[in-house]
Parts: structure tokens; C-alpha cells; sequence
């Protein structure tokens, strides 16, 4: 039986994997569009390093691709049109790639759990890593900022039945 580690990606690790790679796609597409329009020079640098961080990972996961004779998509970010005024707050923009964080960190835990590679878990778990570095830069951002508001909360408890 040949090493797990030695044979092509099957397809449940393939489709896993993918998933993430689409999401940092349209993050990658989203912190572009937004770094063009952005006004707050805290702002531009968070959604700078974002898309540099989305670059990269994209990069890798091109890397496994075509490592499995896969072809890979083109970025989303070639479908960014230049414009002047932003429709959104700095605010806004900022909290949204601070809400699809969580989102590219499930993807990215998906994979991990349907790889049986060794050094693919490896990777992805330091992809994981890095997300969650951004992620905290961008909190302390937005606490910063005072543009971190407490999400809605349940009035119900069970403490109160």
C-alpha cells in the first residue's frame, strides 16, 4: 500500500481545499477593492496587509495544486474596477473583512480535517496562523478606532427557566 503521503490528492481533499481557495480569492478581490477606496490611513494599511496575506496564500494553494497536476483559477482581484468614492464607511469595510475572517478560517479547518497529508495539514494549519494573526491586528484596530460594537445578544438565558 503506498504512503499517504506520496499519492495524489483525492478528491474530498481536492474540493476541501478548493473551497478555501475560493474564499481567499474574494478576500484577496475584497481588501483590493476596498485598499482603492479607503480613507483612514489605519484602514489602508489593514486591508494592504490583507491582501498581501491573501496573495500569499493564494500562492500556496496554487503551489498544491499544480503539484497535483490540477490547474488553478485566476484571482478575482483582475475584476476590480478603480473607482474614487468609496459607497462604504472605513468602518464598514473594515468590519466586513473582520467578519470573513472567521469564515476563511472554517474553510482552512475543513481542509485540515479532509487531508491525509502530512505536510498539506501542516500548511494549512499555518495558514490558519496567520489568518488569526491578521485577525487580531484588525480587532485591535477596530477597538482603536472605537468601531468595535458587541454583536447582538439573546435576551433569553437558560438561567432564567
Amino acid at each position: 500500500m503506498a504512503s499517504t503521503q506520496h499519492r495524489p490528492l483525492n478528491a474530498v481533499e481536492l474540493a476541501s481545499m478548493f473551497g478555501s481557495f475560493q474564499c481567499n480569492n474574494v478576500g484577496l478581490a475584497i481588501c483590493t477593492a476596498f485598499y482603492d477606496v479607503a480613507k483612514d490611513e489605519d484602514s489602508k494599511r489593514f486591508l494592504q496587509d490583507g491582501t498581501k496575506l491573501a496573495y500569499q496564500q493564494a500562492a500556496i494553494f496554487s503551489n498544491i495544486y499544480r503539484e497535483n497536476g490540477v490547474p488553478t483559477t485566476t484571482g478575482l482581484e483582475a475584476h476590480v474596477y478603480k473607482v474614487r468614492n468609496s459607497p462604504f464607511s472605513d468602518k464598514l469595510m473594515t468590519n466586513l473583512i473582520m467578519f470573513l475572517n472567521p469564515i476563511g478560517i472554517g474553510n482552512l479547518q475543513t481542509a485540515v480535517v479532509s487531508s491525509y497529508k502530512k505536510s498539506h495539514v501542516k500548511v494549512l494549519k499555518e495558514l490558519i496562523e496567520q489568518i488569526e494573526s491578521y485577525s487580531e491586528k484588525g480587532f485591535k484596530l477596530l477597538v482603536r478606532k472605537n468601531w468595535f460594537n458587541e454583536p447582538p445578544l439573546t435576551n433569553r438565558s437558560i438561567d432564567n427557566y
